[in-house]
């Protein structure tokens, strides 16, 4: 008898691991989206940084030209403005 108990239980066991395998599946799945998600965002991340790093790069040598720009424009306007006078 306890040999057919065993038997039956080990049975149980086969046929029952695949229904709570399903009932699990459900949670493998929303932890595979959500790691799938976390891929996706840190991948977005890290070409929003390079982006940032190219445009910050962009400004920070727009703004060089600029102020180089101003200043030869005044020293050529106290140029103009000595010829003028003159």
């Amino acid at each position: 008898m306890k040999m057919g108990f065993a038997a039956f239980a080990c049975l149980l066991v086969v046929l029952v691991a695949p229904v709570i395998a399903d009932h699990a599946s459900p949670v493998g799945k929303a932890l595979e989206l959500l790691s799938d998600l976390q891929t996706k965002i840190i991948k977005e991340g890290e070409e929003a940084q390079k982006t940032y790093a190219e445009f910050s790069e962009w400004c920070e040598e727009r703004s060089k030209t600029l102020q180089h720009e101003v200043k030869t424009g005044r020293s050529e306007a106290g140029e103009v403005e000595a010829v003028i006078a003159q």
